[in-house]
């Protein structure tokens, strides 16, 4: 039979550093423990932490998604990307088209996008990082 971990022995099982999603609005949980801070990107004051001094990351704020990396503390993406859109050019079939006007014009576009119109749907928790 498998073994439960239970309350602060568990914390002895996750690294310090490791982030987790904490539901801190739902009914009942409790105020957050002096083992974990919020990650707002404040530098953390807590001289029994090995942490102390360190500025936190911002992963409440802004709107990063997170991703798996080698190495952690990397940003990448972009908060806006460019289309480029070139028609075909098709003179002699746009003729028959539009009627034999001979005044069409023709050419490439570029337009951006905000990326605040296409976030994928999500569930909003606060993440937190244990500090010691």
């Amino acid at each position: 039979m498998p073994q439960i971990i239970t309350g602060q022995q568990s914390l002895t099982n996750m690294p310090i550093g490791a982030v987790v999603a904490w539901l801190k609005n739902l009914a009942g949980v409790p105020v957050l423990g002096g083992d974990f801070a919020e990650c707002n990107g404040q530098v953390l004051v807590d001289t029994e932490s090995p942490l102390n001094g360190e500025t936190l990351p911002d992963l409440n704020t802004t709107e990063l998604f997170l991703g798996g990396a080698a190495t952690s503390g990397g940003i990448g993406g972009a908060a806006t990307h460019t289309h480029t859109v070139s028609p075909p050019h098709r003179e002699d079939n746009m003729e028959q088209i539009v009627g034999g006007i001979d005044d069409i014009w023709y050419g490439s576009g570029e337009g951006t996008t905000n990326n605040g119109d296409n976030i994928p749907p999500y569930y909003g928790v606060v993440w937190v990082m244990r500090i010691k």
